[in-house]
């Protein structure tokens, strides 16, 4: 015996199964969560490429490491600190490397997030109409 609100699904399921099976359809509805996850990685970069230099100097690899562990910055950028300025900076195909990497997951978890909904609705609308036949040839 199907529930109204099981029944409520069905009728739901039936008129909205095929809209929502285009990839198209499942890429739009799983963007608004997926740049909720990618845009913060975009900002990030910006915010500390743009207003913290120092500390992104620190964190990139133009330092070596002393043997007790500690970071030093290498003596070619001492004695060249435009060296030093050049090789601590995006570069444009880095940073639209990154941004390309970005939108690539964004488009992959917006449509295989709403293909995985899609797919546990259509899993429980054939196991509900399953129960519906069963209890349809119970009744005769």
């Amino acid at each position: 015996m199907l529930t109204a609100r099981d029944n409520d699904f069905i009728r739901y399921w039936e008129a909205q199964r095929e809209t929502r099976s285009g990839f198209s359809n499942k890429l739009l509805s799983g963007l608004p969560m997926a740049m909720l996850f990618g845009l913060p990685v975009l900002v990030l970069i910006f915010l500390v490429q743009f207003f913290m230099p120092q500390w992104f100097n620190k964190a990139s690899q133009v330092t070596q490491h002393t043997q007790d562990g500690q970071r030093l910055i290498t003596k070619e950028f001492i004695e060249n600190p435009d060296l030093y300025n050049k090789s601590t900076q995006f570069s444009i195909g880095l940073f639209i490397t990154i941004v390309i990497a970005v939108l690539l997951c964004i488009i992959f978890y917006a449509y295989f997030r709403m293909h995985y909904k899609w797919e546990m609705n259509e899993q429980l609308y054939k196991e509900l109409k399953q129960k519906q036949k069963k209890s349809a040839a119970a009744s005769l």
